[in-house]
This record gives C-alpha cells, structure tokens and sequence, in this order.
C-alpha cells in the first residue's frame, strides 16, 4: 500500500465532502490525529480501516489503494492479468478442447493450466 496515495485521496474526497478534519474525524470514530495522519501519508491504516472509509467515502477500496481511477471500480485492473485472459480466450477459440483424446489438444489444454496458475499467483 501506497500511504500517500491513500492520503491524498482521502484528502481529495473529503474537500469534495466540505469537510473538515475533526467532522470525519467524529463522523468515522477515528481520532482526529490519527486521521490527520492517514490524509498526511505519516501513518497507513490497516485494511478494515481502509474499508470502513471507502464505505464512508462511497468509493472502492481499490480507488482508496491508487489501484484505479473509478471511484467506484469493484475490480482489480491488472494489465498483464488481462493480456493474459486475451490470450487464452483466442487459445480457447482456436481449438476445440471437448474431444481431449488428442494429445496435441491436452498439451495445449495443460499449457493453458499452467498459464492460468501462474496468472493466479501474480495476482496474490
């Protein structure tokens, strides 16, 4: 996590709100250094907190990290995990994977096994 992202964005979104440091402060139950803290990039609050003001600024978790810039993006953008799925949807298209008796057809099948696998852990 990026806590100057964090901050910045949640200095952002509470002058979007004309609010000021102790009304989130009050309106959230996080102390008003604290928060003071978390908008300044000093200190980085921990996920349920992360949560809890994404909830309370009505935008993602994933706007909250700099991950996107929706505010409202559910999804995680990955651009090596969606060139990834590209390819393996035109594999998939290119041949036909029901008739798994040919080897040629399971060694692709198995290739794309391990692509997605390795696509998994990038993810983690």
């Amino acid at each position: 996590m990026s806590s100057k992202i964090i901050g910045l964005r949640l200095t952002s979104l509470r002058k979007q709100k004309k609010l000021t440091q102790e009304q989130v402060a009050e309106q959230t139950g996080i102390p008003r250094s604290t928060y003071s803290n978390y908008e300044s990039g000093k200190r980085e609050p921990d996920i349920e907190t992360i949560k809890m003001l994404a909830q309370f600024n009505n935008v993602s978790v994933n706007y909250l990290l700099g991950e996107t810039e929706d505010p409202t993006s559910k999804t995680y953008a990955n651009p090596k995990l969606e060139a990834n799925t590209a390819i393996l949807a035109e594999m998939v298209k290119k041949y036909e994977f029901f008739d798994l008796s040919d080897p040629k057809k399971r060694e692709v099948l198995e290739a794309l096994l391990r692509a997605a696998a390795m696509s998994q852990s990038d993810r983690e």
